[in-house]
């Protein structure tokens, strides 16, 4: 069907998507993950219609960041089980649980809602996701442990990253 804009619309596999995470593919998919449940959907570009990808195994990946990696996996750390981490396999279409965090980089929940804060590829192709309290990780691809604990942000005040943006430059530093 077309809406009155002349944008091609189509019916989405997943119920729930604020808040939700997402990655631009290697081949012009858009992949999105479900709010508050493990589904994940698919976009093809070219026929503008949505698929269902594989789930995750354990929890949703609602407000988590994703950051898609050099070698076609994406790494994310949980917000829904503080310490855990995960990476997919883009080829594969699988979610494997990877090693646990030492140190958790999520904020506890005010209400029902953990937050982190953002997750960027860096230029050494590995990926930092800065916590949503003072607390970062860094993925590794291929190392071993795959994830640890990062450096922590300095604390001013009461102030935290959860929800906030950020950005890579081409000086290779970040701004948050």
């Amino acid at each position: 069907d077309r809406d009155v804009t002349g944008v091609q619309t189509c019916a989405l596999p997943i119920s729930t998507v604020g808040d939700a995470p997402c990655a631009l593919l290697p081949d012009g998919t858009f992949l999105l993950g479900a709010n508050n449940m493990p589904d994940v959907a698919k976009l093809d570009p070219a026929t503008m219609t949505w698929s269902a990808a594989s789930p995750r195994t354990r929890g949703s990946s609602g407000e988590e960041s994703w950051v898609l990696m050099p070698d076609n996996t994406i790494a994310t750390a949980s917000c829904v089980h503080p310490q855990e981490t995960w990476v997919y396999d883009i080829g594969a279409d699988h979610w494997t649980q990877d090693n646990d965090l030492p140190t958790s980089i999520v904020i506890p929940p005010p209400g029902d809602v953990a937050e982190i804060g953002p997750g960027l590829l860096l230029y050494n192709g590995m990926a930092l996701f800065v916590g949503g309290n003072q607390h970062t990780a860094i993925y590794t691809p291929g190392g071993k442990p795959q994830w640890t604990n990062g450096p922590d942000l300095p604390t001013v005040g009461k102030q935290n990253v959860g929800d906030r943006k950020s950005t890579r430059l081409n000086s290779s530093h970040i701004t948050i």
